[in-house]
């Protein structure tokens, strides 16, 4: 009302958006096949994620990504947020993988390159316009279909790469 909206209009927008906004989610370029290259190669995947587990799910699943991940991580249900290092540690764990052998991908340099950071795993920046990349990061892909030719650059120099992340 502050603003000249009817009482309840916030929490209808707010509805309306939780409906409807994850049916209609966008995926980055080349997700799928990123995915389907990944996994074809034989890595463990995770995904760890801000926010509410019926949002989040409903994304995932209008994305139709769910099955490209052994292991799934939901700030809600983990009682933690990114970047604090126990949401990655969550996801370590479901995944039994070391977290110098686990490489995580994100897009923000807080919640995913400083947090991936502080758990102990090797992260990859993906480029995003709206952020300076940070200054701790491994490997940098321009888009998601980089990803794979930057995992595996980090193997033959010498890395392991036994796990897989996602923002």
């Amino acid at each position: 009302e502050r603003f000249g909206f009817p009482a309840g209009a916030a929490r209808e927008l707010r509805d309306d958006f939780e409906e409807h906004f994850p049916e209609r989610c966008v995926p980055f370029p080349g997700l799928a096949s990123t995915l389907r290259a990944l996994a074809a190669a034989g890595l463990v995947l995770g995904l760890v994620t801000n926010g509410r587990v019926l949002i989040q799910s409903r994304k995932i699943d209008g994305l139709g990504i769910r099955s490209f991940f052994d292991s799934i991580v939901i700030s809600e249900a983990a009682g933690c947020r990114k970047p604090d290092p126990r949401i990655f540690e969550i996801a370590l764990t479901e995944l039994a993988v070391a977290p110098g052998a686990a490489v995580f991908v994100g897009d923000h340099p807080v919640a995913d390159m400083e947090g991936a950071r502080r758990a102990g795993l090797i992260s990859i920046w993906k480029r995003d316009d709206f952020w300076p990349e940070p200054d701790d990061v491994v490997g940098v892909a321009e888009d998601l279909a980089q990803l794979p030719d930057v995992l595996f650059r980090l193997e033959g120099a010498g890395r392991t790469v036994e796990g897989g992340g996602g923002s």
